[in-house]
């Protein structure tokens, strides 16, 4: 049996899979109790692309091997395709606690890769506090730049300046980590030190164009007046703008991030904040936590309407229902009132089951007052389904039995 695993394995390696298949099945009727079948199996499906199955077989190969730590950090790896972050920080966090048995990878990449995984799991707090475990470990050019970015997304400044100054003094910032730390200064009001920073990240080798381009009529724009600034971040705008429109959404994204670099009040024509547009260019990036956290950003610089209807829209896609319901609350006690978010909020509190409060918001979008913005009034097919749900909610609101 061992023979043919070994050799399966060799098949797996060689892409040669109906083949592997076969003698890891001719294995198979030997007994399944050997860790290094299932392994060997689970290589197999990754190699096919079904993580799924690739899983089962992993997670059988670490019960019956438990102190294997490859097992788990292929394990580990197959549920990160699967987007099971919070399985993935937790499989590699037992690759963590069998380290140094595990001798192939370093201390350091093994809590960069629990980090990104919290992360991409939501585990913010925890990711911020793996990845400073991980540079004491070892500092790393990466895991500096995934720290700060994770701290730049929550806002925590003092704390990016400091990391960001650090991965500086020891030779560790990667060119991501000269252009944040470069356009934080500048925000700031360090005109001096940002300018230095996004120097030296013009001059790396591997800066990508993009943000090449970026820095430099930053520099261009800092070196000159201040006043000057809402141009520059208007022009970028315009750029977002256009990017959005052409369906190049991530760099429209980065591009109206920029625009706050040197407008933090930069706002679209219809008031709202320019982070809006970087949010649904996000969102359309198939980012969601990002679009989230921008549009959070763009509601604590200035609250509006379609920030919170936005918001309200992607929480309740990712069925996170009781966060779009206190949004959608904090929108109408800030004074918000719109067609748009009524729908929103009684949709999200009919999601919730909670009728009674569903009937009030949806009987306001479709009945609105003259304290209510109609002037962005809603799609025919918006008004059916709001009536349709209050038509549903109303009965079950009076009749709570029937719920």
């Amino acid at each position: 049996a061992m023979f043919l695993i070994e050799f399966g394995e060799f098949l797996v390696g060689h892409g040669e899979l109906d083949r592997a298949e076969a003698m890891l099945n001719k294995a198979r009727s030997f007994g399944e109790l050997d860790p290094a079948l299932h392994f060997a199996t689970g290589s197999l499906w990754m190699r096919r692309e079904d993580a799924a199955k690739a899983i089962s077989s992993f997670s059988r190969a670490c019960e019956l091997a438990p102190d294997d730590s490859s097992a788990w950090l292929f394990k580990g790896i197959a549920e990160n395709v699967q987007h099971d972050f919070d399985a993935c920080a937790a499989s590699w966090t037992k690759v963590y606690q069998l380290y140094p048995n595990f001798m192939t990878f370093d201390e350091q990449h093994i809590l960069a890769w629990i980090a990104d995984a919290e992360l991409l799991a939501g585990q913010r707090d925890r990711a911020k506090k793996t990845y400073e475990r991980a540079s004491k470990a070892q500092p790393h050019e990466l895991t500096y730049q995934h720290w700060l970015a994770a701290l730049n997304e929550d806002d925590q400044y003092e704390m990016l300046e400091k990391v960001g100054e650090e991965a500086v003094s020891v030779g560790l910032a990667s060119p991501h980590v000269l252009y944040d730390l470069g356009g934080f200064h500048l925000i700031m009001g360090d005109f001096r030190r940002g300018q230095s920073l996004l120097r030296k990240f013009i001059r790396s080798s591997d800066a990508p164009d993009d943000l090449v381009r970026a820095a430099r009529q930053a520099l261009l724009q800092k070196s000159r007046n201040r006043r000057q600034d809402a141009d520059a971040a208007r022009n970028l705008a315009i750029i977002a703008a256009v990017d959005y429109r052409d369906g190049n959404y991530r760099r429209a994204a980065e591009e109206a991030e920029r625009a706050i670099i040197f407008d933090r009040k930069q706002e679209l024509p219809d008031g709202e904040s320019v982070l809006g547009l970087a949010s649904d260019a996000w969102l359309l990036a198939e980012e969601d936590e990002r679009a989230i956290t921008t549009a959070r950003r763009a509601i604590a610089r200035k609250p509006h309407h379609r920030s919170y209807d936005r918001l309200l829209h992607i929480l309740m896609a990712e069925g996170r229902i009781d966060e779009a319901i206190e949004d959608g609350e904090e929108a109408l006690h800030s004074g918000i009132r719109c067609q748009f978010l009524l729908v929103s909020l009684g949709t999200a509190y009919f999601l919730a089951e909670r009728w009674c409060d569903a009937v009030g918001p949806l009987s306001d979008s479709l009945e609105p007052a003259a304290t209510i913005d109609t002037s962005e009034g809603l799609e025919p097919e918006q008004l059916e389904v709001a009536q349709g749900m209050l038509e549903l909610a109303r009965p079950r609101c009076a009749s709570p039995r029937e719920q």
